[in-house]
């Protein structure tokens, strides 16, 4: 929040929540259930937090389940925010998206903090939520991947 501060010390206009998790539905409702145990929302947190007064918070993806719990509505009614959210229509984008990355004209490497093996996952996500060594994105690779 700190590094935040310095970047715009009045907050900022708008904050982006762009929690995006689609795969299949026998392994996303195992993640879910175990998120829903062991994390509260804390982007959504940081994003109100780190929002101007009068400005927006908006929630993309598919991360959030039917409820959540501790959300920050003092933060929301004292700046005065606004709560935009919707699902992103993942489809529309996909091979445009998949084309700018085939052809080196998008690199996603910057957003990339760590790389760690996939049988490291639950040390990752550990660290991922304690925002532990400046975690930013984690790649998890498999055992043959150097």
């Amino acid at each position: 929040m700190v590094r935040l501060r310095e970047l715009a010390p009045l907050g900022f206009d708008a904050c982006i929540d762009a929690a995006g998790f689609h795969s299949g539905q026998q392994f996303k409702q195992k993640v879910m259930k175990f998120m829903e145990r062991t994390t509260e929302p804390e982007i959504m947190k940081e994003a109100a937090m780190a929002a101007r007064k009068g400005g927006i918070v908006c929630v993309i993806g598919e991360y959030y389940q039917q409820f959540i719990s501790a959300f920050p509505i003092g933060a929301f009614l004292e700046k005065g925010l606004q709560l935009r959210a919707g699902h992103v229509p993942v489809q529309k984008y996909w091979a445009g998206l998949l084309n700018l990355l085939q052809t080196g004209q998008l690199d996603p490497l910057p957003l990339v903090s760590h790389s760690i093996p996939i049988d490291k996952a639950p040390a990752a996500y550990v660290m991922f939520n304690k925002r532990r060594d400046d975690v930013l994105k984690v790649v998890l690779r498999n055992q043959t991947q150097a």
